[in-house]
């Protein structure tokens, strides 16, 4: 194919310069930890704590404990001892070429399939997969790359399951419903320590159709090797290429994503003509070499760090539920097997609705991304003002999705009353998002 280098030749050079750098930094392993916590209950934080049994604490209990009700999907108080931590695995280091993938891919596999959770949790990293997901997912009409660099560490995870003096007085009462409301169906037993770095390239056609044919025409070969090498195309794929546009996307969790932010400031952020990649090149250029050279050295070796500008992040967590193992209760001085009731159809009910409001704002998000991409194009009157105005109805599709589950269906969550208000106005957005989002086409070249 004239003017493009081969798959394997461009593969080749990526893990050269990329890949055994990278892994390179990690051939230490995590040292095991087994922190001996007994005396520490609830908040109180004796002063007498070997400073790394306090560091450790410090950081790990802001989620493990954590109680956390499957059905309407809520992270609630922490019920359980964080009294002795264990760390178990190995730590590994990765980094792959991910291909047009879609969001639910990126959200749940590169999320350990617990990205609801970690998003409801607070974890720094469901946010961050949730912009990448939005900002680099395929759909019919557009294409992407993503470079993702996985710093893996050891999972943390409480050793005893014991009840503390919440759950503890929670489970008294004798009543396992108000147990539920408390202390939820489940809790966090343990986290996973790591850090990523998504680096991204986005391709945003003019139609479906469009992307069919450049991708017949490349016959099997990747969009991003055409980034790499575009200095040798010929007039020819120049002029083919009129139809994309190109952007680059960054996101990082772990180490210090300052730093990445820092420099995307000082490098093209903006979207770059098919046809004249050159500034996006260089961008892309920039982040790689970040890669390579400085997001390894802000990892502190996966150790767990005071300083928050160094080592790994908590990645996602992983629930247990109480009914799974019997649980120690201090009051009665024994084990106890928490056997909690079935929900009701109302909480089943809003479960459901709940991942559907999460599917639904994902799907205006990806669509939003779209109509902003297009606008990059050089269009005509009447194009530019079709997409402005689906971006304003995307938008306020977007406002009117998030007034209803920050208001019935918040209020749902204590209120099973609200639960059909809920269904309510959610159904009627169905309708207008599944219109909204359906991809825009233009024949305009840029």
């Amino acid at each position: 194919m004239n003017g493009v280098k081969s798959l394997n030749a461009i593969k080749l050079w990526f893990c050269s310069i990329l890949i055994f750098p990278f892994f390179s930094v990690f051939s230490s392993s995590c040292r095991s930890l087994k922190t001996d916590l007994s005396s520490y209950v609830d908040s109180e934080k004796p002063q007498n704590l070997d400073p790394e049994m306090k560091k450790n604490l410090d950081f790990l209990s802001r989620q493990l404990g954590s109680g956390f009700d499957g059905f309407t999907q809520r992270k609630l108080q922490t019920c359980m001892n964080v009294k002795s931590l264990t760390y178990a695995g190995a730590q590994s280091s990765t980094v792959n070429i991910l291909e047009d993938r879609s969001a639910t891919y990126l959200l749940n596999e590169l999320g350990g399939a617990v990205y609801a959770k970690a998003s409801l949790f607070g974890l720094v990293s469901g946010k961050v997969q949730g912009d990448m997901a939005t900002a680099l997912a395929t759909t019919d009409d557009t294409s992407s790359l993503i470079y993702h660099y996985a710093a893996t560490g050891k999972m943390a995870l409480i050793e005893d399951r014991e009840f503390n003096a919440i759950g503890s007085a929670a489970y008294a009462r004798n009543d396992l419903r108000f147990f539920r409301e408390q202390c939820g169906d489940q809790f966090v037993e343990r986290v996973r320590l790591g850090a990523q770095l998504y680096i991204g390239m986005k391709y945003v056609f003019t139609s479906k159709e469009q992307k069919e044919k450049i991708r017949l025409t490349l016959k099997g070969e990747l969009f991003w090797g055409l980034i790499k090498f575009s200095k040798t195309w010929s007039k020819e794929w120049r002029d083919m290429l009129a139809n994309v546009r190109v952007s680059i996307e960054a996101f990082q969790v772990g180490g210090n994503p300052k730093r990445l932010e820092e420099l995307k400031s000082h490098i093209f952020q903006g979207s770059c003509a098919g046809n004249d990649a050159d500034r996006c090149s260089e961008a892309i250029d920039g982040l790689l070499a970040y890669a390579k050279d400085e997001f390894p050295k802000q990892l502190n070796n996966m150790e767990i760090s005071e300083d928050s500008t160094k080592g790994p992040a908590i990645l996602y967590a992983i629930t247990s539920n109480y009914a799974d193992r019997s649980v120690y209760d201090p009051i009665q001085q024994k084990r106890i097997q928490v056997s909690l009731p079935p929900k009701s159809t109302s909480d089943t009910d809003l479960a459901t609705l709940l991942t559907r409001i999460a599917n639904l704002r994902m799907d205006l998000k990806i669509a939003l991304s779209r109509s902003i991409g297009l606008l990059d194009f050089q269009l005509t009157t009447n194009e530019r003002s079709t997409v402005l105005s689906a971006k304003s109805e995307l938008t306020s599709l977007l406002t009117s999705l998030d007034a209803s589950a920050n208001g019935s269906c918040k209020a749902a969550l204590n209120d099973e009353e609200w639960v059909s208000v809920c269904s309510s106005e959610v159904g009627l957005l169905v309708a207008d998002i599944a219109r909204a989002t359906k991809p825009l086409e233009i024949s305009t070249q840029l």
